[in-house]
């Protein structure tokens, strides 16, 4: 389970975390374990759709993950261009804090 007190970033209206170049949000913990590798988020934001972003860009090797946030799910799919997974969706509305639960990774 992942807990994120949620930022905004006026510059791109986006809500949640990111500690890139323009840093808010926080993320506890800041990374997701798939078979024993720790894979560290840098940025899990929703501005017109859900982002989810990893360090150095090693992202976990699947091509879905599936998570739970406020009891509705969501699966986001790997956008190997970019190296990102996303939904079209926006999952973060408003600052605040939100409880993430990774229900499946494949």
């Amino acid at each position: 389970m992942i807990v994120m007190q949620a930022g905004y970033n006026r510059a791109n209206g986006a809500y949640g975390y990111n500690n890139n170049i323009s840093s808010y949000g926080s993320l506890s913990p800041d990374y997701i374990e798939y078979q024993g590798t720790y894979y560290r988020i840098t940025a899990l934001h929703s501005a017109n759709g859900t982002f989810m972003a990893f360090a150095d860009n090693k992202m976990p090797p699947v091509e879905t993950i599936v998570i739970e946030v406020k009891g509705r799910k969501y699966t986001m799919t790997k956008d190997s261009k970019i190296k990102l997974f996303e939904i079209q969706t926006a999952i973060f509305t408003n600052t605040g804090t939100y409880t993430i639960k990774i229900l499946s990774m494949q």
